[in-house]
């Protein structure tokens, strides 16, 4: 028979059609409010047992009624924490619905799933028990509450409790995800798809920036230096700079130096021309000379030196003007020891050339043989060579070399004329 059809006046309609009609006019659930607490599973602490509250419930078109509190014990668990679920088993082959716990697996996160077969058994889930490993008591935190109810089109489930043949247009608010969704031929999809900003319309182009800081390391794009803005530093701010500082080239007014002698002594330095007449030192007759251009005095002609004051002076060599006379003698050897170089002046202050191959001596290693033929400048430095006194030196180095050819001379006549 093809066709069958039910329930009609005279016609026996059997537990399989009665429940095939009332579970697609009533979801199975608990009957009553959400917050009605109609069958809750509550826990006392008191032991390893949950007390189900009195209530009633449909399940898969059945009814089921607890008048009074029902204790359900509950097993300990010898190894890790595990899950356990009790539900209400619909038996259609014992005719019965009672409470059951599902025992979950040591170590799992999840109960077992309830069965919801069309025909077979049927679990409709009301709590989930959380067992940890020796524990003696069930504590009121151990609880979940997983009652779904009934009388209404809109269900409340968690993830793993939905409707296992839930019917196409069905909605309900998933406690596990906390959103509301609907199943299709494929599964279940959340009421409203997330929202993501292309979608949203009236949306502003653009925001006012709230008062904020960013840190320099967040920064894109900084330049690596910055050219620095109109300031001032105070010395001591200043770290680092040098103790000296080499002086820029500048000028200064000779009115503007403190501190400047008196008097200067002149530097050395030469003439590359010869004075002209009306200067100290006129050119006359092939010599330089003190005095005027006209011979005057005796007409001769005197060698001069420069005393301490940077005078000229003349040497006097008649007796009028000398006293306590006394001979001195020289060793030869040590005019002999002099040495003639030559030599190369060092230029002066403005880099000009100086003069070179220059013949004389040096006056150091005079002053080791004949120092009284040497004189110091004012600080005590060895400074000048008396030339003038060198001839006066050398006539002891003639008077012993003309002793010696007389003695030379008196001993090779000995020998050309001996003496009877």
């Amino acid at each position: 028979m093809t066709w069958t059809s039910f329930p009609f006046e005279s016609q026996d309609t059997t537990e399989d059609q009665y429940t095939l009609l009332f579970q697609e006019l009533a979801d199975s659930g608990v009957v009553g409010g959400y917050h009605s607490g109609a069958l809750q599973v509550t826990a006392n602490a008191s032991g390893m047992e949950v007390t189900i509250r009195p209530g009633s419930a449909i399940v898969r078109g059945h009814m089921v009624v607890n008048s009074d509190a029902h204790t359900v014990p509950i097993s300990a668990s010898a190894s890790s924490e595990r899950r356990d679920r009790i539900v209400l088993r619909l038996d259609p082959e014992a005719n019965t619905i009672e409470p059951v716990v599902l025992e979950g697996t040591p170590g799992a996160s999840l109960p077992p799933r309830p069965t919801q077969d069309k025909t077979g058994v049927y679990e409709l889930p009301l709590a989930a028990v959380s067992v940890p490993q020796g524990s003696v008591s069930v504590p009121a935190s151990a609880l979940t509450d997983e009652r779904p109810h009934a009388s209404q089109r809109v269900g409340v489930w968690s993830t793993d409790t939905r409707p296992t043949f839930p019917q196409l247009g069905l909605l309900g608010y998933n406690t596990t995800l906390r959103r509301w969704e609907y199943p299709d031929r494929i599964g279940w999809h959340p009421l409203v798809e997330s929202i993501n900003w292309s979608t949203i319309e009236g949306r502003p182009e653009t925001f006012p920036a709230a008062g904020h800081s960013h840190s320099w390391d967040s920064i894109t794009g900084k330049p690596r230096s910055f050219p620095p803005g109109h300031h001032s530093h105070s010395w001591g701010s200043i770290t680092g700079k040098p103790s000296t500082f080499s002086p820029s080239s500048h000028r200064h007014s000779w009115s503007s130096i403190t501190g400047k002698p008196k008097t200067y002594r002149p530097s050395g330095h030469s003439h590359s021309k010869y004075l002209t007449s009306g200067s100290t030192i006129a050119w006359a007759n092939g010599s330089k000379r003190v005095r005027g251009n006209s011979p005057r005095g005796s007409s001769t002609w005197y060698s001069v030196w420069i005393d301490g004051y940077n005078k000229f002076c003349k040497n006097t060599s008649s007796r009028r003007f000398k006293q306590n006379i006394r001979p001195h003698a020289l060793d030869p050897a040590d005019v002999l020891a002099l040495r003639p170089v030559l030599y190369d002046r060092k230029p002066d202050n403005d880099g000009e050339d100086a003069p070179r191959d220059q013949y004389g001596l040096i006056a150091e290693e005079v002053e080791q043989h004949l120092p009284e033929l040497v004189t110091h400048d004012e600080d005590g430095q060895t400074d000048t060579v008396r030339y003038d006194l060198l001839g006066v030196a050398l006539l002891d180095v003639v008077k012993n070399l003309t002793e010696r050819v007389r003695d030379l001379e008196d001993r090779l006549a000995d020998k050309e004329n001996p003496r009877p």
